[in-house]
């Protein structure tokens, strides 16, 4: 996995996330120079313009947009969070107002628009969401989605149908959401359509005895967790937790809801968040602990939760769109901001985060039924782009570098809203600025855990045990001297933890640069930035011993010896 940045100041180590390991903090530095692309997995150097690349929140513009189909033309409404993976955007539209019918199953090139994959006889629902994800550890993706009798239906990545599951009916509910996830931790993917556990080829493995992961009948999204450190991920909805039998791991008398799984209060363990019926609240299998009103919100609103460390500290803020109201909300359940929004379809519609500047720092982005805008940390309204319009349920829009030129572009459906026919926006839109790093290079379902693009949001495109991935990043040869600068990433795609070690740069005879790398938890990563003389051809290796943080000295910033 490649990732394009701009080259930083050398001998700066930062903690990234994988899938997304490139993510870094840009530094303030003399290098002011843009990487042009170049992917390699031994370093090829070229040649840069010593220019800074832009910085900042430049607002987006189109990059291309699929309004309408010639195949099923009249399915033009899409009213679910686009997943995408390997430069493809995967979606499902319908015809006017029949959402809860069958509707048309799309795959478009990331790059152009162009239509690749259009199924109309699938049966899946048409508000449903799709997930991606290699389920029998063969190597390729397979695509899941939910038909209108509550199914989970898995297609090749050519759209041709592989199995169906059983119906499900009442225990999945509408625009419902699959979840990918290793259950028993055998290789092989689950499918969780609401109460419903499936296996890799269709299998009924369990019914749950809980909720759904939904505070009513719309946009059931069960969240896979391991909430007890056990190795093993628990079902996670809003009233308690099943295994992949449904048998009842633990149960509180509270209401089903969204779920959201993150560290809120920075002890260094997971806790459950729970929106819907106008209320948030954080509990662990012990309990509640406490349960807040969101502001805007009427008795049924409220869309998922939406987990992201805003402030730097640790801890996962909680954001969550409910009716009139964007509301992010501290870990002890305090109100730290809200801003005004129009959700009155549904009043369930999901947001996003990510870290649009490159600072660190993710932003919020909402797609309600007006527009698209994006809020700073503490609330700031960064931008916005009025040619949107939705319907809505609990669709949000996604990130990923789908065209892999070294950006992440912005996935946004449109439909029609029946409340205001002025507002005529369809199909698919996608939306780039130069100012955006590289995101992640998939986006495969919509039940994240955590809003920072951590392990349990990927399931598929992961290994189990530690698995390292070293690789060369941006590399650039600077036209104003005569030295290569570029970026070292490392990252853990298994599912255990990774010791910590060294990392070494060589020229084939001897040691040019080295670091200590600490201990990498799953979905975690570490950059870090080089610089050599013009002509120097590099390579890396990685130790598991690491260097002797008393010799410092001879490591070019002896701060990350940690």
């Amino acid at each position: 996995m490649f990732l394009l940045l701009a080259c930083i100041e050398t001998g700066v180590q930062d903690r990234v996330a994988a899938p997304d390991p490139g993510t870094v903090t840009p530094q303030d530095t003399a290098l002011d120079a843009e990487c042009p692309e170049t992917q390699p997995v031994a370093p090829t150097v070229t040649t840069a313009e010593c220019q800074r690349p832009p910085r900042g929140h430049t607002p987006p513009t189109l990059a291309w947009e699929v309004p309408s189909f010639l195949h099923k033309p009249a399915a033009k409404m899409v009213m679910m969070a686009p997943v995408a993976a390997e430069n493809r955007v995967w979606f499902v539209s319908f015809e006017g107002r029949s959402w809860y019918k069958g509707g048309v199953l799309r795959a478009l090139d990331g790059a152009t628009g162009e239509v690749l994959v259009s199924i109309a006889n699938s049966e899946l629902e048409g508000s449903s969401g799709l997930a991606l994800g290699d389920l029998d550890g063969d190597g390729t993706l397979e695509v899941v989605g939910i038909s209108t009798t509550g199914q989970a239906i898995a297609f090749d990545w050519q759209g041709s149908e592989l199995w169906r599951s059983q119906a499900f009916a009442s225990d999945v509910g509408y625009s419902a959401n699959p979840t990918l996830a290793d259950l028993d931790g055998d290789g092989t993917l689950e499918v969780l359509i609401g109460r419903g556990v499936v296996s890799h080829t269709g299998e009924t493995l369990g019914i749950g005895g809980l909720g759904k992961g939904t505070p009513g009948s719309y946009g059931a999204t069960p969240v896979a967790a391991d909430l007890d450190g056990d190795g093993t991920l628990e079902v996670l909805v809003g009233d308690g937790a099943f295994d992949a039998q449904g048998n009842t791991l633990w149960s509180l008398e509270a209401s089903d809801g969204f779920v959201g799984v993150g560290d809120v209060d920075g002890d260094g363990s997971d806790e459950v968040v729970v929106s819907g019926g106008g209320k948030l609240r954080v509990q662990t299998a012990e309990g509640v602990r406490w349960s807040v009103d969101l502001p805007g919100a009427q008795s049924t609103q409220g869309g998922p939760p939406t987990l992201a460390d805003l402030d730097g500290d640790g801890a996962h803020e909680i954001a969550v769109s409910a009716g009139a109201a964007l509301s992010v909300f501290d870990g002890s359940g305090s109100l730290l901001w809200e801003v005004e929004t129009q959700d009155s379809s549904t009043g369930i519609t999901a947001l996003s985060a990510f870290d649009l500047s490159g600072d660190g720092t993710p932003e919020l982005i909402l797609a309600d039924e007006v527009a698209v805008r994006a809020f700073g940390p503490d609330g700031a309204l960064l931008w916005t782009y009025e040619n949107h319009g939705n319907w809505t349920t609990v669709e949000y829009a996604t990130f990923a570098d789908i065209d892999s030129d070294g950006h992440a572009e912005l996935m946004v459906a449109r439909s029609e809203n029946p409340n205001d026919p002025e507002r005529s926006y369809t199909g698919l839109a996608v939306l780039e600025s130069p100012s955006w790093p590289q995101g992640p290079l998939a986006w495969p379902q919509h039940a994240l855990s955590a809003g920072d693009g951590s392990f349990r949001a990927w399931p598929g495109l992961s290994s189990p045990g530690v698995d390292l991935d070293l690789r060369f990043q941006a590399v650039c040869e600077l036209e104003c001297g005569e030295r290569v600068i570029g970026e070292v990433i490392l990252a853990n795609y298994g599912t255990m933890s990774a010791q910590s070690g060294s990392v070494t740069l060589w020229d084939g005879q001897e040691i040019l640069q080295q670091w200590f790398h600490p201990g990498l938890d799953p979905g975690a990563g570490v950059a870090y930035a080089f610089e050599v003389e013009a002509g120097v051809q590099p390579t890396l290796t990685r130790s598991a011993d690491p260097l002797d943080c008393q010799e410092a000295e001879d490591i070019p910033s002896p701060g990350w010896c940690l």
